[in-house]
C-alpha cells in the first residue's frame, strides 16, 4: 500500500537536533523497512497553479517534491503571462526574493507577497497581518 510520510521540522525548525539522532532514525527506519518487508521510495512531486480570481487555472508546473516552491514561480508567471494579463500577483512569504519581485514588475503586474522574516532579522509587518487588521 502506498503512504506519504513527510518529516520535517515547523517553520525550518531542525528535525533533528544533531548526527546522532539522525543516525539512530535511519537506523529504526531502515529496521521497520526490513521487518515490514517494505521498500522505501523517493520519488515525488507537486502541482504548482497559478490561478485567477475564484480559483480558475490558468497555468500549472510540475515539480519535485523536494524542489523550493519559489523555484517554479518564475517559469509559471512567465506562462501564466503569455494567457492573460495580470494586475497583481498574491503570494506567500517564501516567495519573499527580489529575482520574484523584479521579475513581477517586469511583467507588467504588482507582486503582493508577504514578507518572509529570516531568522536573523526581528519580526516585521507583514502582509497577511495588515490584511487581517483592515479586515476587522
Amino acid at each position: 500500500m502506498p503512504s506519504h510520510i513527510e518529516q520535517r521540522g515547523r517553520i525550518r525548525d531542525p528535525f533533528f537536533f544533531d548526527n546522532q539522532d539522525y543516525h539512530a532514525y535511519l537506523n529504526w527506519l531502515g529496521e521497520a523497512l526490513q521487518r515490514d518487508q517494505c521498500a522505501l521510495q523517493g520519488t515525488a512531486y507537486k502541482l504548482h497553479i497559478d490561478a485567477a480570481d475564484g480559483g480558475i487555472p490558468i497555468s500549472c508546473i510540475p515539480a519535485w517534491a523536494s524542489s523550493h516552491d519559489s523555484q517554479s514561480e518564475i517559469p509559471l508567471a512567465a506562462m501564466t503571462s503569455r494567457r492573460v494579463t495580470n494586475l497583481y500577483g498574491l503570494m506567500e512569504s517564501a516567495y519573499d526574493a527580489p529575482q520574484i519581485h523584479g521579475y513581477s514588475r517586469q511583467l507588467g503586474y504588482v507582486p503582493l507577497i508577504d514578507i518572509h522574516t529570516r531568522r536573523d532579522e526581528p519580526p516585521r509587518c507583514t502582509f497577511s497581518s495588515l490584511m487581517v487588521a483592515f479586515v476587522v
